[in-house]
């Protein structure tokens, strides 16, 4: 029986063999991570765009149209709004799971009438001034 008396190249020779595993799964998590950063950014732009649509800001809605994968669908007085976005995977254990280009979609539903409320109201005022005109035209 031979006994080895150095074991300084045992820790070495384990931590090679382990150091792959451990970066595929410290890759995995931060790509994981920015899946998840990514959804919550989608749903911050939705929640914008979805106050852009409701506000009727058609300047603003068309600008960011332009910028991201908005998509409407309309179903009588609902709107659905609904944004896309592919991710690329960098880890190869979520790009076997996930695949290559992953795709992120956050949708809202909102309500819209079809009557426009309209801003230019006349005031009081001015239907005392038109009253006047007219009394004085006749």
């Amino acid at each position: 029986m031979i006994l080895v008396k150095n074991k300084k190249g045992q820790a070495l020779v384990e931590f090679v063999i382990i150091l792959p595993v451990l970066l595929l799964i410290v890759i995995s998590m931060v790509d994981f991570g920015n899946l998840l950063y990514q959804k919550y950014q989608l749903e911050q732009n939705l929640e914008y765009v979805s106050d852009l649509y409701l506000a009727s800001d058609t300047n603003a809605l068309d600008q960011e149209k332009q910028r991201l994968n908005i998509k409407t669908e309309e179903d009588g007085n609902f709107v659905k709004l609904s944004i896309e976005k592919k991710i690329k995977m960098s880890s190869p254990i979520l790009r076997r799971i996930l695949g290559d280009n992953y795709s992120i979609t956050t949708s809202r539903k909102l309500y819209h009438s079809e009557e426009k409320i309209e801003d230019e109201t006349e005031s009081p005022d001015m239907e005392q001034e038109e009253i006047e005109k007219n009394e004085v035209e006749s």
